[in-house]
Protein backbone atom coordinates (compact mmCIF):
# COMPACT_ATOMS: atom_id res chain seq x y z
CA UNK A 1 0.00 0.00 0.00
CA UNK A 2 1.26 3.76 0.05
CA UNK A 3 2.35 3.98 3.99
CA UNK A 4 4.63 0.75 2.80
CA UNK A 5 6.36 3.37 0.38
CA UNK A 6 7.12 6.13 2.52
CA UNK A 7 10.52 5.69 4.52
CA UNK A 8 10.59 5.34 7.88
CA UNK A 9 10.36 9.25 9.11
CA UNK A 10 7.28 9.80 6.77
CA UNK A 11 5.83 6.61 8.06
CA UNK A 12 6.17 7.18 11.66
CA UNK A 13 4.90 10.63 10.66
CA UNK A 14 1.90 9.49 9.11
CA UNK A 15 0.88 6.98 10.91
CA UNK A 16 0.59 9.74 14.20
CA UNK A 17 -1.92 11.59 11.61
CA UNK A 18 -3.68 8.84 10.72
CA UNK A 19 -3.49 6.16 13.07
CA UNK A 20 -6.39 6.61 14.72
CA UNK A 21 -8.42 6.55 11.55
CA UNK A 22 -6.93 3.41 9.75
CA UNK A 23 -6.97 1.29 13.51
Amino acid sequence: DVIANLSPEQRDATFNLLGPLTK
